[in-house]
Order: structure tokens, then C-alpha cells, then sequence
């Protein structure tokens, strides 16, 4: 069951330690936050001190929350300033190959109210967001159509509005995860755990200039950082798949080379084959022979070879040309490297 610290008493918030102990009971003089029914004070030892309806209970859970806004509102005007906290971004970087979305940009960042001792590797951290005071000159909580307060609404002297959210403990009550209020900035503020020992001087203070419990929901800021982010990743991304684009040609490019010079290695390859497989007619034996003697090849040094790539030699013995197929010897030290003994000549002297 719901333990209420909170009361109302001659117009404004009291906290259950607020109370002395000659004030319990029907003595604290408090009524509900809410309906304003009668309170008493419970302070005993035993159990949580808190208070409690004198009779049937409202909507605790809407007391609570009425009461805690309430509380915040009283601290504010009291001063007619907010504090609100620093807001720093800790942005994963994206990988440059991948797409990303304005959502996928928000999930690669980690909000936080103070700056990292050191950031994490392969992360940036900036500020968003100075810490500063908000001039307030209107107030308004907002409610749900059940009556149940959501926001409260600062209006400053310039028209800007800021949008507040309380949270309170779960060992209290339990609220909907809170969520950026009619598109307005909005900060979060979560109650402390200790509400029941706390007084209301100390927690006004707390509400309207501590920081550690406050963290922004959402703000203008928040989205140009994102916007700029986002837009950096993409010039990024374009780089890389241009980039990218350069690398799949070359290699493309390079790829038609090997297989235009493969094909270029099989057909001299198959122009080989069929060079070896060519069978000279007489008339290209004697145009060959009258060829290699008007240029004294027979005193040459280096190899002779025909248009077909096939070396030809010269048989000592008949003064006659031969492709080295039809020579039985052939080769030597000098002159005598395109020098040999013909098929023909071999089988004359063997027989």
C-alpha cells in the first residue's frame, strides 16, 4: 500500500518529516494534496512514518504526484529561477560503410549530465548543453484527462517554455516511462529515494538548483547535434562508397586485364599448337633454304626460327635446311649452335 509523504498545510507542501512529534495524528492540521480531505500524521517507530486519509482514501497514486508538482511549482516561484543541468553526448561513431537513419544515429548516442571521467574507444564526447538557470515568469502543471499531473510548464520572460517531468522512486509509486512533453524541451527530474526523511526546505532547494538528479529528455540542441552528426555520417558514408565505387573498378579493370591476357596466353597457346601441327609443302622448303643461305644463317650464333616460332637447322652433311624435327643432332658451342645431322643423312651413313 501507497505511504504518502506528502501534505497540504495552509496553502502549501509539508513533507512528513517536516513534523514534530506533537504533531501527530489528526494534529498535523494537513489535508490531502488532492481532495483535500482531512490527513493525519503517522509517525510511528515501527512503520514508515507517512500520512494517511481520515477516512476513504483518494487516488493515492494522483495525490503523490499532485503534491510533488505542487511542491516543485512552490520552489520555482519561490525564486522565479530553474537550474537546469549540463547535457553532454557520448556518440559511438558509426562505421563509415554502413547507413544509418536519424533513429540509428539517437541509438548510437549515451546521454549523460556530466562530462565522462575518459570516454570510451572509438567514441566522441561533447557538450550539448551548459549548465544555467531558466528566468521563470509563469508556471503551469499540466494534467491527463484522470487528472493525474504530467508536466510542470516554465514560461520565461522571452516566451520560451521548458517542460519538467518528475519521477518519483518505485518504492513509492510507479509512473509511465516519461517521454518529451507536447514537443517542448524537457527535463527529467527524479525524486529521491529518501522522502520520507527529507523536509520540504531542503528538497524545494534540491528541485530548483541540484543538478545530480536531473537529465535532459529532449531540447532543441539535442537535435541540431544529432541533425549534424547525421549529416557527417552521410558525407562520410558517401566518401567511402565512392571510395568504394573506385575500388570495385579497378578491380573490375583489373580482373578484364588478367582475363584479356589469359586469353591473349591461350591463343598464342592454341597459335603454338597449331604452328607445331603446320606441315611445310616443298615450295616453303625452298623459299626457306634460299631465305636462311642469302643471309648466311649457317654462320650465325644465335638461333634461327621461321614465322611459325619453329627452329630450323642446318645438316652439315646434305647443305640442307630442316626444321629440328626431321634433324637427329643439331646444336653446338659458337657457329655451330644451328648446325647438326638431318634424319635423312643419319639413315644414308647408318645404312
Amino acid at each position: 500500500m501507497l505511504k504518502n509523504p506528502f501534505g497540504l498545510r495552509n496553502g502549501k507542501i509539508v513533507m512528513i518529516a517536516d513534523l514534530k512529534e506533537s504533531e501527530r495524528g489528526e494534529r498535523c492540521g494537513c489535508v490531502c494534496p488532492y481532495c483535500k480531505a482531512h490527513f493525519v500524521a503517522r509517525l510511528g517507530e515501527v512503520r514508515q512514518p507517512h500520512f494517511a486519509h481520515n477516512g476513504k482514501p483518494c487516488d493515492e497514486v494522483v495525490a503523490v504526484m499532485t503534491a510533488a508538482y505542487t511542491l516543485l511549482r512552490e520552489a520555482i516561484e519561490e525564486c522565479g529561477s530553474f537550474t537546469y543541468p549540463a547535457c553532454y553526448g557520448t556518440y559511438f561513431d558509426i562505421p563509415s560503410w554502413e547507413e544509418a537513419s536519424r533513429n540509428d544515429i539517437l541509438q548510437a548516442i549515451k546521454w549523460s549530465q556530466k562530462k565522462p571521467a575518459q570516454s570510451p574507444s572509438g567514441a566522441k564526447c561533447s557538450q550539448v548543453i551548459k549548465e544555467a538557470p531558466f528566468g521563470v515568469v509563469h508556471t503551469e502543471i499540466c494534467k491527463t484527462q484522470t487528472g493525474m499531473p504530467n508536466a510542470l510548464v516554465l514560461t520565461a520572460s522571452n516566451q520560451h517554455k521548458l517542460a519538467l517531468i518528475l519521477v518519483p522512486p518505485k518504492t513509492i509509486c510507479k509512473i509511465p516511462t516519461p517521454i518529451p512533453f507536447k514537443m517542448l524541451p524537457t527535463v527529467v527530474i527524479r525524486l529521491p529515494d529518501e522522502l520520507y526523511h527529507v523536509t520540504s526546505d531542503h528538497l524545494r532547494e534540491k528541485l530548483r538548483n541540484g543538478i545530480e538528479s536531473k537529465e535532459w529528455l529532449s531540447s532543441p540542441k539535442m537535435g541540431q547535434w544529432i541533425e549534424k552528426l547525421l549529416d557527417q555520417h552521410r558525407k562520410n558514408h558517401e566518401t567511402w562508397l565512392m571510395k568504394e565505387q573506385e575500388r570495385i573498378k579497378r578491380q573490375t579493370d583489373r580482373e578484364q586485364q588478367i582475363a584479356a591476357e589469359r586469353a591473349e596466353q591461350r591463343k598464342q597457346e592454341e597459335q603454338k599448337k597449331a604452328n607445331l601441327l603446320h606441315s611445310y609443302t616443298a615450295e616453303e622448303r625452298i623459299r626457306y633454304n634460299q631465305l636462311f643461305r642469302s643471309k648466311h644463317l649457317e654462320k650465325s650464333t644465335v638461333q634461327v626460327h621461321d614465322k611459325y616460332d619453329r627452329r630450323w637447322c642446318f645438316c652439315k652433311t646434305c647443305k640442307t635446311w630442316y626444321p629440328t624435327e626431321e634433324m637427329t643432332i643439331y646444336g653446338g658451342p659458337g657457329v655451330e649452335i644451328n648446325h647438326g645431322l638431318c634424319c635423312n643423312c643419319n639413315r644414308k651413313l647408318r645404312d
